[in-house]
């Protein structure tokens, strides 16, 4: 992956702005005091494919990413508990769901902790 791109995510987000996924769409939700420069709008546009691979490259084989937009801390499951630290619980989630898909196991509880995390993905193949 391209070290302009990390370096761009990394310094809109220190800025307060939160970098996501919608679709083939990169969406860009930005603090309230927060404007784009003219450069940096046009290093976005430029920059488009190169963004959206690098959430894609997240996922686990088999697995398309629909939405990657991260639900803010605290992040409260309906089965689990409070998450505090919601980048790091979306990270092993996911490899979770790609040791389950390799086992052949049940991937439906991750996909569904994912979706309470605002990360939606959907299957390449049907679950069994």
């Amino acid at each position: 992956m391209s070290v302009q791109v990390e370096s761009l995510i990394r310094n809109l987000e220190s800025r307060g702005v939160t970098v996501g996924i919608d679709g083939g769409n990169v969406v860009l939700t930005p603090s309230e005091t927060f404007a784009f420069s003219a450069r940096e709008m046009s290093d976005l546009r430029s920059m488009k494919p190169e963004l959206l691979n690098y959430f894609q490259r997240k996922m686990p084989q088999g697995v398309r990413l629909v939405r990657w937009q991260p639900h803010t801390a605290p992040l409260m499951l309906y089965r689990i508990e409070v998450v505090a630290e919601v980048e790091p619980f979306i990270e092993l989630t996911l490899r979770r769901l790609q040791e389950a898909l390799q086992r052949d196991s049940d991937a439906a509880p991750y996909i569904d902790y994912l979706s309470q995390a605002g990360i939606l993905v959907e299957m390449e193949k049907p679950l069994r």
